[in-house]
């Protein structure tokens, strides 16, 4: 994108990654606040799913990463992140009908 303006730059930023029909359908459920509180709590189980993983992961890169303290603190900095992201998702899952039961058997 050379030869833009910030302001062209920005605006094309934004139309490429607003909603449209032709993407995807769920994002425009969303932002339109018509998604079903089913197809929530499904997102809400399935990023515990990932976040779990990722927590994993980033936890074992920071461990193997003993010898490169920088490198491990970034990848405990992540890990910290996740576990904030985990925290939230809590409150997000209840909102959606899902207990630590629910959320745990997904």
């Amino acid at each position: 994108m050379t030869g833009f303006s910030a302001r062209q730059m920005l605006d094309a930023i934004r139309r490429e990654n607003s909603p449209s029909d032709v993407g995807n359908r769920l994002v425009s459920l969303i932002a339109a606040g018509k998604a079903s509180l089913q197809v929530l709590a499904a997102i809400a189980g399935e990023q515990g799913r990932v976040i779990e993983s990722d927590l994993r992961s980033l936890l074992l890169l920071s461990a193997r990463s003993v010898d490169a303290p920088l490198t491990s603190a970034f990848f405990q900095t992540l890990a910290h992140g996740e576990g904030i992201a985990r925290e939230r998702l809590v409150d997000y899952a209840a909102a959606c009908g899902l207990d630590s039961t629910a959320r745990r058997t997904y």
